[in-house]
């Protein structure tokens, strides 16, 4: 078991003894008219808030719902210490029975979140903990209890400093101020109401209309007390307030729920939509990489139509002519025989850089540092090839790292305007992490064209990423990592 949880069954505890306590000093009071009504309105609301409260706690321990909830219901038993016969004990209780609305009006105006989140609900706030704290201290000061009505049996003031009419004083401002403080929270609980979505109002609702309405019959029961009414009126109205309050537990633990529920739908719906993204992603990066297969041999094929068999039908017709010219004109012969050679050494060359651009054979042979340092020489800008793995990695590994450099560098060549361009790949951790720097004009946009597009398919195709980073007037980046177990 949890500390935490410990905290709670022992808050728990006491709460049933709070709870027997009130019970037992109503009981025995002697200036409650209705002891049976006043110990179950008191119990009711106490325990409901207390044990609901602390329900919520264990549940969402981060959440201030819990512990707010948990002292309304320790506050409200503030109500059977005001039943005491004993004139201490009843001053301790008259002081603390407004507490409980205040905190609650806190809790109504914060829901579901941890404090008021606007300026009318700060005010709602301010001025329910000054009516029923500062004021109400005061008031206790000056209150004369046997005077009262219906109090003709309470005990006496055993903090009485000072006359009657000031307390009537003081409790006019509370009245005004408690007044205040309830018309600011309908208003603030309407508004929240109104800008909330449907899926909020789920939550807010059962809370929202429970409140509302324990605080509509509260503010019907303080004019009912400036303009006079009996106090059979009052005491109906005032039982339908503590009803109301003793059904809010229930709403927020309902709320509560009904957000931990939307919450899970609505963590769902994210997942839902993003898996929904990489799906279309995934699919867009297999169709580019498709289209760029066929794009490729498109090229090979225009370029072995364009280059080499071009070149190698021309050494065709002059080895004819040279067959035909061999015995008639040797010195001719010489020369197409020499237009011939020229022509297949050409043919080889343009040969050999075809297959380069399909997968270079000192790659194959000699490995990764072999290859790009092959890329470094035949670069028109110069490159430093700071760091390259010495063993052999993983095949598509190091294809897919090849020709994120050799991209990178035919980038720089004719964009970057640079002056040095530097390559650094290194194999740390399980990843192979693929680096080329330049100090050119920079600007370069990712999607701009298809050959940085096309590298991060290839790379997104060993699981890698690939990221270009390329401020204006700040030189280019393309960095990526590749998984290398």
């Amino acid at each position: 078991m949890t500390s935490l949880r410990r905290a709670l069954l022992a808050l728990a505890a006491l709460a049933l003894l709070a709870g027997i306590g009130s019970a037992a000093l109503i009981h025995a009071s002697e200036h409650v008219d209705d002891r049976g009504l006043l110990l179950a309105l008191t119990l009711g609301a106490g325990w409901s808030f207390s044990f609901t409260g602390l329900y919520a706690w264990d549940r969402r321990p981060g959440s201030p719902i819990g512990p707010l909830m948990t002292l309304i219901g320790f506050t409200w038993f503030f109500q059977g210490l005001a039943a005491s016969n004993d004139s201490a004990i009843y001053a301790i209780g008259v002081i603390g029975q407004l507490i409980p609305y205040a905190i609650l009006i806190q809790l109504l105006v914060s829901f579901p979140g941890s404090r008021p989140q606007t300026a009318p609900a700060w005010i709602a706030v301010g001025f329910a903990y000054l009516a029923t704290g500062p004021l109400q201290i005061a008031w206790a000061f000056f209150v004369d209890p046997q005077a009262q009505e219906g109090c003709e049996n309470c005990p006496e003031n055993p903090i009485k400093v000072g006359p009657e009419s000031v307390a009537d004083a003081i409790n006019g401002v509370q009245v005004i101020g408690g007044m205040a403080a309830i018309v600011v929270g309908i208003a603030v609980l309407f508004a929240k109401w109104r800008r909330s979505t449907a899926a909020e109002r789920q939550v807010l609702t059962p809370v929202l209309a429970t409140g509302g309405l324990a605080f509509s019959i509260l503010l019907v029961q303080l004019v009912l007390d400036k303009v006079g009414a009996s106090g059979e009126t009052k005491d109906v109205v005032y039982v339908a307030a503590v009803a109301v309050f003793a059904f809010l537990p229930p709403a927020f633990l309902l709320g509560l729920l009904r957000s931990r529920v939307g919450r899970a739908e609505e963590e769902s719906f994210a997942l839902s939509t993003e898996n929904a993204q990489l799906i279309a992603e995934l699919r867009a990066s297999r169709h580019r990489i498709v289209e760029a297969g066929y794009a490729e041999r498109r090229r090979v094929e225009r370029d072995l139509h364009d280059g080499a068999q071009q070149r190698l039908m021309a050494l065709t017709m002059n080895l004819r002519l040279a067959r035909e010219k061999l015995d008639a004109n040797p010195a001719v012969t010489g020369e197409l025989l020499d237009e011939a050679m020229e022509e297949l050494a050409a043919a080889t060359a343009e040969l050999r850089e075809l297959a380069r651009g399909i997968h270079p054979v000192v790659l194959t042979d000699r490995g990764l540092a072999a290859a790009l340092s092959g890329l470094a020489e035949r670069s028109p800008v110069p490159v430093e090839i700071v760091a390259a793995p010495s063993e052999r990695l993983p095949a598509p590994v190091e294809s897919a790292t090849y020709f994120v450099v050799a991209e990178a560098l035919t980038n720089v060549a004719r964009y970057a305007e640079a002056e040095v361009a530097t390559v650094r790949v290194a194999r740390d951790n399980g990843v192979v992490e693929v680096e080329i720097t330049d100090d050119g004009v920079g600007g370069a946009d990712p999607e701009g064209g298809t050959g940085l597009r096309g590298l991060a398919d290839r790379v997104a195709a060993l699981d890698g990423r690939l990221e270009v980073r390329s401020a204006a007037g700040a030189g280019t980046t393309v960095a990526a990592v590749i998984p290398c177990a």
